[in-house]
Order: structure tokens, then sequence, then C-alpha cells
């Protein structure tokens, strides 16, 4: 992707300083010499060329939810005290959950579409794997938390 952008950062550049020679009658011999709406647009060429040369080359690894911590619960922990859990934190922790799931499953997405269009490597692979371990774990603890929410909820 990034070479993409590269070749489309340049050509722009290239498309735009043209136009704007042309605009100012510095390129003579087209319909287009003197023309203030070339340089302008020749401009903008050259500017949306250097946003794309100057783009990020690497996006960041793991995004977290602001302002919210997600605790991991140990499913054999005794949670015999833990009866008098209200249905509202049930539904909090299972929004928190579905959330942290939303961002996983964009990662994941995302390494498979680097991997699927040619740009796999074993980091690449090996963090997919990760992140596809993490997902799941985090399906089992939603599925559980939901059979937990529908016993409550019909009583």
């Amino acid at each position: 992707m990034t070479v993409t952008r590269r070749i489309l950062g340049a050509l722009l550049v290239l498309t735009g300083v043209v136009w704007i020679g042309q605009g100012l009658q510095l390129i003579q011999g087209s319909a287009m010499t003197g023309s203030t709406f070339w340089a302008v647009m020749g401009a903008l060429c050259v500017a949306g060329g250097l946003l794309l040369l100057g783009w990020p080359w690497r996006q960041p690894r793991e995004r977290s939810l602001p302002g919210r911590t997600i605790q991991s619960v140990d499913p054999s922990a005794d949670n015999g005290s833990m009866t008098e859990t209200s249905l509202e934190d049930l539904c909090r922790e299972l929004a928190d959950l579905e959330a942290e799931e939303a961002l996983l499953s964009a990662t994941r997405n995302h390494l498979q579409h680097q991997i699927d269009f040619g740009f796999e490597t074993s980091t690449a692979r090996d963090r997919e794997r990760e992140v596809s371990d993490q997902r799941q774990e985090l399906h089992r603890r939603i599925d559980a938390l939901r059979e937990r929410l529908r016993g409550l909820q019909g009583v």
C-alpha cells in the first residue's frame, strides 16, 4: 500500500507542477496556458501529492479504548461473593467486551488484507494468529456473559 501511495503522490506532484507552469504561462503551447484555473488545480495536486508522500508509513499496532480499562476475569475464580452483581454491571461489562472485540476484529481484518494482498511477512502472520487467538478467547467470554445475562433476565 505504501508503494502505491508513493507512486500516486509523486505523480500528483509532477502533474501539479506542470499544470502550475501552464497556468502561469511558464510552459507554452497548450490550451491550458495562461489559465489561472490550471494554476490553482496544479497547486491542489501538488498539495495532495505532498500529503500522500508525507503520510505516516506505519500504522499504530494496537488501539485502546480511551478512558476505559478492560479487566480480565479468571473463569475458575471463586465468584460466590459476586452473586449480587447487578444486571447493569453485567451489561456494562458486555459492552466493554464487545468494544474490545470490535478493535480486535478491525486489527485482524487489517492484517488479513495485508496478507491477502501480497504483503505477507512472518511478523504479520504471527500477529494475525495472535490476534485471532485473543479474539476467539474474547468470543468465549462474551458468549458466557450473554448466557449469564439470559439466565438473570429469565428469573
